[in-house]
């Protein structure tokens, strides 16, 4: 029977992600629920798929920046205006042209994918604007109020995270 072996930069944003939620958690989040022996209790069963939280209607306008996984490279700050249509996902994205021809002193996507229940997939196209034309992939998770998108963003074997809120 053949392995099958993931690439780790696929696998990274998820552990990344699970650690920095343990990390923000109050120190009496865990107590009592049979994590780590803190007690006898029975750990809790997954919820059912039948009773995953509602799809949130992410249409609106959101600011954030995405980074690359080179420290040595800044963030980008950028505007999506997204449209939710039942969990089909549309929009724009507007950020300053830090990699296109000189000339252009903004870089335009264009945005399309999906949300369901927290998940968050869409792949930007940028529309030739300052000579950029690629492709780029966005898989995240939304906040549980709704607020907040974070994630990572792959473009063939280059990745980085982002995170986009709105107000």
């Amino acid at each position: 029977m053949a392995s099958v072996r993931l690439p780790l930069h696929r696998l990274l944003p998820a552990a990344v992600l699970c650690l920095t939620a343990l990390l923000a958690m109050p120190p009496t989040a865990l107590a009592g629920q049979g994590f780590g022996g803190m007690s006898g209790q029975k750990r809790p069963e997954p919820e059912a798929p039948s009773k995953r939280r509602e799809t949130p209607d992410l249409a609106g306008v959101w600011r954030g920046s995405y980074a690359y996984a080179d420290p040595g490279r800044p963030p980008v700050a950028f505007t999506l205006t997204l449209q939710d249509r039942q969990g089909a996902l549309s929009g724009e994205i507007v950020e300053p042209n830090t990699f296109g021809d000189p000339n252009a002193a903004m870089l335009k996507a264009r945005v399309r994918g999906r949300v369901d229940g927290n998940s968050v997939k869409f792949v930007k196209f940028y529309d030739g604007t300052g000579g950029v034309d690629h492709g780029v992939e966005y898989e995240g998770f939304v906040s549980p109020d709704g607020r907040q998108i974070d994630g990572q963003w792959y473009i063939g074997d280059t990745f980085g995270s982002f995170s986009l809120s709105r107000r």
